[in-house]
């Protein structure tokens, strides 16, 4: 939860008086059937565009079903949070992974990542406040442990947690984080997200592979 390193990892603090944050930031992960989409830019094809997926995924050897239905799951997961913090009075921003920005933090009171442990990293890794609390929610707990993230029945029961944290019956989780930096020659000055970058290869060699057309000035003519 800090980079502070004065803080100690695992360390767990008293919570004193209930938490009452006024905007919550929900930070929503890429599904894999999402980053599918993605990846093979589905969107660009209006017609047949699920039937072209389910017969890309099952070429791979992987389930259109099966990531269908995880999507789902995890888009249920999701709303039932958003769904606990409205009723609750709090204002809510859900934002996507890829939109998530150092604007979002300052925005919100607290931040929830609806996800797993990668998606409770990224989250983390752009608050630089360590009084500002990031809440990992696991949107898939029947898949994976989460270990960064709250124990698994409060993916179901949200409103649970949340009385929990306004009553005060919580103690918070310090973690310390290591910060690398890198120097040499062609580094990234900003951080790489390594979804992004995939997507963007694979537009890359679509784009590179569509064959010419007979109005294209690569086409040679009869």
């Amino acid at each position: 939860r800090s980079s502070d390193p004065g803080w100690g990892s695992g360390r767990r603090w008293g919570s004193g008086s209930g938490f009452r944050p006024r905007r919550v930031a929900v930070v929503v992960k890429t599904t894999r059937y999402e980053f599918e989409q993605q990846r093979h830019r589905i969107s660009d094809r209006p017609a047949g565009r699920e039937q072209h997926l389910r017969h890309l995924l099952t070429t791979k050897g992987s389930s259109y079903t099966g990531l269908l239905e995880r999507h789902h799951i995890h888009g249920r997961n999701v709303q039932h949070i958003v769904d606990s913090l409205c009723e609750a009075g709090i204002e809510v921003r859900v934002v996507k992974r890829r939109d998530y920005d150092e604007e979002t933090v300052r925005w919100a009171d607290a931040i929830v990542s609806a996800g797993g442990d990668g998606t409770m990293l990224l989250t983390a890794s752009k608050v630089q406040d360590k009084l500002k609390p990031v809440i990992g929610v696991n949107t898939d707990p029947e898949r994976s442990q989460g270990h960064l993230c709250l124990p698994l029945h409060f993916t179901y029961s949200f409103p649970d947690a949340l009385r929990r944290l306004q009553s005060g019956h919580y103690r918070w989780l310090w973690r310390q984080r290591l910060r690398v930096t890198l120097e040499g020659v062609g580094i990234n000055v900003a951080p790489v997200d390594l979804h992004e970058e995939q997507l963007s290869l694979e537009q890359q060699r679509t784009h590179r592979s569509v064959p010419p057309t007979a109005d294209s000035p690569l086409s040679s003519g009869p």
